[in-house]
C-alpha cells in the first residue's frame, strides 16, 4: 500500500546505522526480485548503506552466508550467491582481503560445503561461481587456498554435479594464478581427460572443456611452454569429439560456447591444433557446409579462418582441397 511504502522510505531514509538486524536481509533481497520499483529502490539504497564500512560488509557477508544456505526459496539462495560474489571480488582491494585469518578460513569452509550441500543446479552453479570467482582473487594476489586443489581433485571424481563444480571452478582457480598455473598442470591433465569422455553427462563434459581451454591457453605460463603445449594435446580430440557428441544432442547453445572456446585457443595457441590439423578442419567445414543455424556456421568459418590467417601452409598441407570445399 501507499502507506507502507512511505513508512518503509521514511526507515530507509532516516536509517544512521551501518549495521543490518538480523532477518532483515531476506526481506530486504525479497524487495529485489520484486516487481515493486520504489520498495527496490529503497531496499538497494539500505543495502549499500549496510556494506558502506569494513564492519557492515562483515555483517552482511555473515547474513549472506547463512541464507544461501538455510532459506527454502532458491530464488533468494541464488540471489545471496551472486551479492556474496560481488561483496567479496569487486574492485582493486577486494572485501575479502579486510578479513581476519580465521574468518576468511570459515568463509572458505563455508562456500566448499555450500557446493557441496546445495541440490538445486542452477543455485550450485551461482554458489560454484562465487567460490571460483573467489578463488580466482586470491589466487591472482598470491594468496594460498591450500584445501582447494584436493578438493576439486576429489570432486572430480564424482558424481556429475561435483564433476561439474569441479572441471568449472578449476579452470577459474588456474587463471587466478597466472603465470604459477604450471604448478598444477601434472595434476590436472588427468582429471580434464576423465571428465572430457563420453561415459559423463554433457554437462560434465561442457565444463571440462571450458577448463581444459583455459589450461590450454595458460601453457605458456610454463618454464617450457612447447612442452606443456604439446602435453595438453592429449585433449584436442577429445574436445572435438564434445562438439560432436553436442550437435548430435541437438545443443547449439553449447556447440556455440565450444567454439568460441576454439577460437580463443587458436587466436593464444595456435600450434596446439597442429596434430588433430585435419581431423579439426574436416569437422570445422562440415558445420559450415550443414543446415546449423547460422551464429554456428559462423563461429566455425571464424575458426577455420583464424587457422589460416595464422597457419596457411600448415592448413594446405594438412587439407589441400579445403579451399574448394
Amino acid at each position: 500500500s501507499d502507506v507502507y511504502k512511505r513508512q518503509y522510505q521514511r526507515r530507509v531514509r532516516g536509517r544512521k546505522c551501518d549495521r543490518m538486524a538480523s532477518g532483515e536481509l531476506q526481506q530486504l533481497i525479497q524487495h529485489f526480485l520484486g516487481n515493486d520499483n520504489a520498495k527496490r529502490k529503497d531496499a538497494e539504497h539500505l543495502y549499500n548503506q549496510a556494506c558502506k564500512t569494513v564492519d557492515g560488509k562483515s555483517n552482511v557477508a555473515s547474513q549472506l552466508l547463512e541464507l544461501m544456505k538455510s532459506s527454502p526459496v532458491e530464488n533468494i539462495r541464488s540471489t545471496c550467491a551472486v551479492l556474496l560474489r560481488k561483496l567479496l571480488t569487486r574492485g582493486d582491494t577486494p572485501f575479502w582481503q579486510s578479513l581476519p585469518p580465521a574468518s576468511l578460513g570459515m568463509l572458505q569452509n563455508e562456500l566448499v560445503a555450500a557446493v557441496e550441500t546445495e541440490s538445486v543446479a542452477y543455485v550450485r552453479n551461482k554458489v560454484s561461481d562465487t567460490l571460483s570467482t573467489m578463488a580466482a582473487s586470491m589466487l591472482s594476489k598470491s594468496h594460498p587456498w591450500p584445501a582447494l586443489l584436493p578438493k576439486l581433485l576429489q570432486w572430480a571424481e564424482g558424481e556429475a554435479a561435483a564433476r561439474k563444480a569441479s572441471m568449472s571452478i578449476l579452470g577459474d582457480m588456474a587463471l587466478g594464478m597466472g603465470r604459477q598455473a604450471h604448478e598444477i598442470f601434472e595434476l590436472s591433465l588427468p582429471i580434464l581427460l576423465s571428465n572430457l569422455a563420453q561415459g559423463h553427462t554433457l554437462e560434465v563434459r561442457q565444463a571440462a572443456l571450458g577448463a581444459a581451454a583455459k589450461f590450454v591457453v595458460l601453457c605458456d605460463s610454463s618454464p617450457n611452454p612447447k612442452e606443456s603445449l604439446e602435453r595438453f594435446g592429449a585433449v584436442l580430440l577429445p574436445m572435438l569429439q564434445c562438439i560432436g557428441d553436442f550437435l548430435t544432442a541437438s545443443d547449439e547453445v553449447a556447440t556455440q560456447e565450444a567454439l568460441s572456446l576454439f577460437i580463443e585457443v587458436a587466436e593464444a595457441q595456435i600450434s596446439f591444433f597442429k596434430p588433430g590439423m585435419q581431423q579439426v578442419l574436416v569437422a570445422m567445414v562440415q558445420i559450415a557446409s550443414s543446415n546449423l543455424e547460422d551464429a554456428t556456421k559462423q563461429l566455425s568459418l571464424e575458426f577455420v579462418i583464424t587457422l589460416i590467417e595464422e597457419k596457411p601452409g600448415m592448413v594446405r598441407k594438412k587439407m589441400k582441397d579445403l579451399v574448394e570445399r
